[in-house]
């Protein structure tokens, strides 16, 4: 009787024993498994984590075609965000706002970036740097000619309401401000007289180019001025 007890306590040991190695077994392999998920997130979402610490935005509904944005669609860009650089980022520039929207692929929410850590960033094949500390009010500008004088342009639109048919239609009014930067000053210009007078000791020559080049100052405005900034460049 004492020798079948003692086996018996022997038995139950052992089967206590391999419960335990196999709630070990399996503890390990959930932690494992959650490291490998928490290192694949880190590896996909790599240094730009801190990039979508923001406010949250709500993109805007358009009531027929109207709407704030740069470019009305997501685009991959680039963003230097709190002095680090980041590729290959969906990005949506709101010039409503001038707020840099980015959309953060591990959540449903899309994050508006701090103007004030936003450096520069680009969209298709237009580049914005952030301007503080000059005579024109801090924000986004498109940089359009960046040689020995620059080239800026200020983006805006200002949401507009009116009345057809006793209902209310909204709508966006879009300005386009440019400037010249030339001898640390910057110069407002928006058609061909002013660019002459800003770069006036070329002034015969650029005429001239314009002539030549059928510059109208039209629909590209910025492409115009910015041809005449780099051909007065090559003049200097």
């Amino acid at each position: 009787m004492e020798r079948r007890v003692i086996i018996l306590f022997f038995a139950l040991i052992n089967s206590v024993l391999c419960v335990a190695q196999t709630v070990r077994a399996d503890t390990s392999y959930i932690a494992q498994a959650k490291g490998t998920a928490i290192g694949l997130y880190s590896k996909s979402i790599g240094g730009q984590s801190h990039l979508y610490n923001g406010s949250a935005y709500t993109e805007y509904v358009s009531q027929r075609d109207e709407h704030p944005y740069f470019i009305d669609e997501w685009l991959e860009g680039t963003v230097t965000y709190d002095n680090e650089y980041h590729d290959n980022v969906p990005v949506l520039y709101d010039i409503s706002t001038d707020r840099l929207i980015v959309d953060n692929p591990f959540s449903i929410k899309k994050v508006m970036l701090v103007n004030e850590k936003v450096a520069a960033f680009t969209i298709q094949n237009h580049r914005f740097v952030h301007l503080t500390d000059t005579p024109l009010p801090a924000g986004h500008y498109e940089i359009t000619y960046g040689g020995n004088i620059k080239v800026y342009v200020r983006h805006k639109k200002t949401l507009q309401s009116r009345v057809v048919d006793y209902s209310i239609f909204n709508e966006f009014e879009e300005r386009k401000l440019f400037y010249i930067y030339k001898d640390a000053i910057f110069f407002p210009v928006r058609g061909k007289a002013s660019v002459y007078k800003v770069l006036g000791d070329k002034k015969k020559e650029l005429k001239k180019f314009a002539r030549d080049n059928a510059l109208k100052f039209g629909n590209d405005r910025a492409g115009d001025i910015s041809r005449l900034a780099q051909y007065y460049d090559q003049l200097k």
